[in-house]
């Protein structure tokens, strides 16, 4: 479990609140950019499969 941690100076603060609403932006960018990269590398190797055994039945 993340815990959540407390900058001095920005507790309970309206720029602690924007700073985790743009930290959670970001990981959630970076989540779909991965799963983007893990869709086309699936992609590409099944590609690759069938291109290989195209090959492999000639």
């Amino acid at each position: 479990m993340m815990r959540l941690t407390t900058i001095p100076g920005l507790a309970d603060s309206s720029r602690l609140e924007e700073l985790r609403g743009e930290s959670m932006r970001t990981a959630q960018r970076n989540l779909r950019k991965q799963a983007q990269a893990r869709a086309a590398a699936s992609i590409m190797t099944g590609l690759a499969a069938r291109r290989k055994a195209a090959h492999k039945n000639d």
